[in-house]
């Protein structure tokens, strides 16, 4: 009785660890894994909403590790089909983020971003990350 147990237990533990996440849009949480020109890469979490007012825009909290109560908000491109999110400019306090592209995959497993990064000390940094 006791191995049975044991048993059930490790396989409720080792299911919770499997990320069953079947994505149909880029809405929710993101792990995201950034390299930068100046920095050391980094790992941090982030969230995807819908914009309450324009439905084609999403808010992106923690984008670049801002913070959770800051969002940027980015578009989708005329070109849907390739599932391009445009970050035309974003601008919180002294940091300002331009250039913004990422590219959605298919099956909307991931994102891969690229965009400039400013904040008055470090300028026109450029960063790739990638949210899983």
């Amino acid at each position: 009785m006791r191995y049975f147990v044991i048993v059930l237990i490790g396989l409720m533990v080792f299911s919770a660890c499997d990320k069953d996440e079947d994505r149909t849009s880029i809405l929710g949480g993101w792990n995201c894994e950034e390299f930068s020109d100046y920095g050391a890469a980094r790992t941090y979490q982030t969230s995807i909403v819908r914009d309450e007012v324009t439905p084609t825009f999403y808010k992106v909290y923690n984008f670049h590790k801002i913070g959770n109560s800051e969002s940027s908000v980015v578009s989708c491109a005329e070109d849907t089909t390739n599932g391009n999110l445009i970050i035309d400019l974003y601008i919180v306090g002294n940091v300002t983020i331009s250039d913004g592209i990422g590219i959605v995959a298919a099956d909307f497993s991931s994102i891969s971003w690229t965009y400039t990064y400013s904040d008055g000390i470090v300028n026109n940094e450029k960063v790739k990350a990638t949210y899983y």
